[in-house]
């Protein structure tokens, strides 16, 4: 497989959150230098290769980190550790509760989720941009 094939590479991945039992305390742990908090990790050691024009299912119980690694992938969650190439643009249009309809296809979803508010900022070419892109 070459580099050109490969859309999104990660090696490693990890998510760790920092939790503070009382608000205070990364104030304290930041004076005292002294850890007062536990971590939970959310991803831990995730590689895998995805091909241009693949595509792939997410799959796992609550809490598993599938969301979690999708934001990572599009870029609106920092990563603890690891390494993550990704080739080419990637939008995040589905969050849990945000323009997801059960009664819509996928490809309805997608539509709603995307080309709404490019419409709204005065795209006038929407359907046509969003049938040679999907």
């Amino acid at each position: 497989m070459t580099g050109s094939e490969i859309a999104i590479r990660a090696r490693g991945l990890r998510k760790a959150y920092r939790v503070y039992e009382h608000a205070i305390d990364p104030l304290v742990e930041v004076i005292r230098r002294v850890p007062r908090h536990t971590e939970r990790v959310a991803l831990q050691a995730v590689d895998l290769d995805l091909k241009r024009g693949e595509i792939v299912g997410i799959l796992g119980r609550n809490g598993a980190g599938k969301s979690t690694l999708l934001k990572i992938i599009a870029g609106t969650l920092e990563r603890s550790s690891g390494d993550l190439d990704v080739n080419g643009r990637i939008t995040a249009i589905l969050e849990l509760g945000t323009g997801f309809h059960p009664d819509y296809t996928g490809r309805e979803n997608i539509f709603h989720g995307w080309a709404v508010p490019r419409h709204a900022q005065g795209g006038n070419r929407t359907q046509a941009r969003f049938d040679h892109r999907i």
